[in-house]
């Protein structure tokens, strides 16, 4: 059982990696990320102003999904984060799912009015 809890966790390292890799290549600017030191999830924010309610909608339209914070907040739900899984898709599918990810938030924050 060691042996294979330490293959699992190599592997969600390596996963976890490849994600903040590629946040730190396409992101936007404006979004940040918390890095985690283990798990199986990044938490992800979008300027204050950000909605990832709608943003969750726009990305089921081009077939793609993340938990956004309102489900995570069940007092006074925060609307600007979301919490991105990498442990389960292959290394290609999480490329292309992070990347085209991006390009999502980065064409939704552009459409957004400006903070004031």
């Amino acid at each position: 059982m060691h042996a294979h809890l330490e293959k699992l966790r190599i592997a969600l390292e390596i996963r976890r990696d490849q994600t903040i890799a590629l946040l730190n290549k396409h992101a936007p600017k404006g979004v940040t990320w918390i890095e985690p030191k283990g798990g199986l999830n990044i938490w992800v924010s979008l300027p204050s102003n950000g909605n990832t309610d709608e943003l969750l909608w726009k990305a089921q339209q081009a077939q793609m999904t993340f938990l956004p914070s309102s489900a995570c907040y069940p007092g006074e739900p925060q609307y600007h984060h979301l919490s991105i899984s990498y442990s389960f898709p292959e290394p290609h599918d999480l490329t292309q799912g992070i990347i085209k990810l991006c390009q999502l938030m980065e064409s939704y924050l552009q459409d957004m009015p400006p903070v004031r």
